[in-house]
Order: structure tokens, then C-alpha cells, then sequence
């Protein structure tokens, strides 16, 4: 498997109506991280959390040279220098399902397919590994910086930038598999190739369903 680190920042919560403005990737084979910082289309659409969590402004968003659009490719291209094929790939982040969402459904905007098949979350790892070493504790406070402090993780870069961030979920997961955490468990199929299975499988049913005068030979 090929294995690579990932983290967006957007400007909202919603893959259909709001944006990445940043995008970072670490590639574990080798250990080269790529950052994209993205100009936005749509400045009305941006949600003021988002604005201070990454302590940015629309301002910044709009000054920056390239859309994601223009870069899609880029990063298309960096990830598939692996020469690997997408069931191959592990992206692996934090609290996955934010940016798969936001990969699989921005690159279909743009009519791309995001180049990995298969996902890891970090933020599950870290529950089951919590488990194991405080099992009375019910709700663990799971978000990446608290997760960092616990584990006493040495972080000295500010979190809530994607480049940042990437880092520091690189270190959390290396913290989590020498503490012997399987990471097998936490490999799973994105929910686009889900979906697409499915389909596979009812149009193959449907394909393959010998009609009723067959069966009955009416």
C-alpha cells in the first residue's frame, strides 16, 4: 500500500457550496509534503468559523494566485508519481470523513476522480488506542490538539493551517502505531467507491435476472 497524509482547510462545512483553501499532502514513502494555498470563487459563501479558525479573512482568500481548479492536476500528478493505482492509496487525516467529502466531491465538480480509493482516520485510531489504556473512560476528547497534549506530542508549529496540521497527524499516527495500534482496522473504502460497487452490483442483478417466461417457460 501507499501511504500519504492529508489535511484541507475550507471555507465552511459543505463540499457543495464551499471551498478548500488549503491543501496539504505528505507522502510517507519518502516524506515530501506539498501545500497548495487557494484563492476562493466565492467570497459570499464563506462561513465566519472557518474564517477564525484558520485566522484568515476573505481578503487573504481573494489576494492568493491560483484556484484549486488551476492545481488540480498538480496534485493529481504528485500523488500518481507513485506509479500506484488508486486502490492502492491510503489517505490517511484526521476525522477523514471532512475531507473525503471534500475531495471526492470537489475534484467530481471539476470532473476529476480524487486518485485513492482508500482512507484512514486518524481520530479512530486514537479512540481505539485510548480505549486500551483508560477503558472506563466513555468520550475522549478526540480533536488533534488535545489528542497532542495527552500524548505528549511536541507540537511547535500553531495548528489550523493544512500544512501544520499534516504534520502534526503524521506524528500522531506514528505515535499510535509504535503504541501498537493496528492500522489495518482503520483502512476503509471511500464511500464514492461504495457507492459505485452498489451500482455494479444492481446493474449486474438486474443484467443477469432471467425473465419470468424463462423461468416459467410461459
Amino acid at each position: 500500500m501507499k501511504f500519504y497524509l492529508l489535511d484541507v482547510e475550507t471555507s465552511g462545512l459543505d463540499p457543495t457550496i464551499h471551498e478548500i483553501t488549503e491543501f496539504s499532502i505528505i507522502r510517507c514513502s519518502d516524506l515530501v509534503q506539498k501545500t497548495w494555498y487557494l484563492k476562493i470563487n466565492n467570497p459570499k459563501s464563506v462561513q465566519p468559523q472557518a474564517l477564525a479558525i484558520t485566522n484568515k479573512s476573505i481578503k487573504e482568500l481573494l489576494s492568493r494566485e491560483k484556484h484549486l481548479e488551476d492545481v488540480i492536476d498538480d496534485i493529481n500528478a504528485f500523488i500518481e508519481e507513485d506509479k500506484g493505482s488508486p486502490n492502492e492509496r491510503v489517505i490517511i487525516a484526521h476525522n477523514y470523513s471532512f475531507d473525503q467529502r471534500f475531495c471526492e466531491k470537489i475534484w467530481e465538480k471539476y470532473n476529476k476522480t480524487f486518485p485513492a480509493n482508500m482512507w484512514e482516520c486518524t481520530m479512530a485510531m486514537s479512540r481505539k488506542y485510548i480505549k486500551t489504556i483508560s477503558p472506563d473512560e466513555k468520550r475522549p476528547e478526540v480533536k488533534l490538539a488535545v489528542l497532542l497534549n495527552r500524548f505528549g506530542i511536541k507540537q511547535k508549529e500553531p495548528l489550523h493551517s493544512a500544512a501544520t496540521d499534516c504534520r502534526a497527524t503524521f506524528r500522531l499516527r506514528d505515535f499510535l502505531l509504535r503504541q501498537g495500534v493496528k492500522e489495518i482496522q482503520f483502512i476503509k473504502k471511500s464511500k464514492r467507491v461504495i457507492e459505485k460497487e452498489k451500482q455494479n452490483i444492481t446493474s449486474n442483478d438486474t443484467e443477469d435476472d432471467p425473465s419470468m417466461s424463462e423461468i416459467f417457460d410461459f
